[in-house]
């Protein structure tokens, strides 16, 4: 099993052994881009590139179809 944390938001990386960690700073990211409200993105889309649970274009055409 993988978790992902904000490491923007937090300063100490869990110790846990059982489990792979993955770091993703969201916040500084959403920065880089001028956007701060993109940050919950960013982590969705980390979410998606390391469990395969669906893919990115079905996630991005399923927000397509809610905006219309």
């Amino acid at each position: 099993s993988s978790d992902l944390y904000n490491s923007s938001l937090i300063d100490h990386a869990p110790t846990r052994t059982d489990i792979r960690v993955i770091a993703v700073p969201a916040n500084d990211i959403a920065a880089e881009m001028g956007n701060n409200k993109v940050a919950n993105m960013i982590v969705l889309g980390a979410y998606l590139g390391v469990s395969g649970v669906v893919s990115v274009d079905s996630v991005v055409e399923a927000d397509r179809k809610s905006v219309v």
